[in-house]
This record gives C-alpha cells, structure tokens and sequence, in this order.
C-alpha cells in the first residue's frame, strides 16, 4: 500500500473530502470518535499487517501523527 492509497482509505474512514491533509487536527475532524479510532487500528492491522498501540493512536493529534505510525510500511 502506498502512502497515497492509505490517504484514500482514511479519508473513506471518516467520511471526509478527497485531499484530506497530514495538519488536519482529528479532534476537529467530523467523523473521528472512538469506534474510528477501534476501526482505523483494524485498518492498518488487516491492510498493513502491523497491530498498533492503541495507545499510541490514541495519542494522535493530526492525520500526520497516523501516518507517522505506519510510515515504514508503505511501498515506493
């Protein structure tokens, strides 16, 4: 999965426009809640292989600190 690909799946996740960007804070973002957190870690598991620290997710601020946490999985 390329970084771009996983951009699309989360912006899918919580129902946000296209362009969705690594600033963007996930306390104002529409659609971020507790069971998207739950859901967004069992992305990255089924997608990416990797289990994540809820913990660490949970200590997300904006979309760039998700990405940060599977940055060494994409391809190219």
């Amino acid at each position: 999965m390329t970084k771009q690909e996983f951009m699309r799946q989360l912006e899918e996740l919580v129902n946000a426009p296209p362009g969705l960007s690594e600033d963007t804070l996930l306390e104002g973002m529409r659609g971020w809640d507790s069971l998207k957190n739950m859901e967004f870690r069992m992305l990255v598991e089924d997608e990416l292989g990797r289990a994540l620290d809820g913990l660490k997710v949970d200590q997300a601020r904006t979309v760039g600190d998700l990405v940060a946490l599977v940055a060494d999985m994409f391809e190219g």
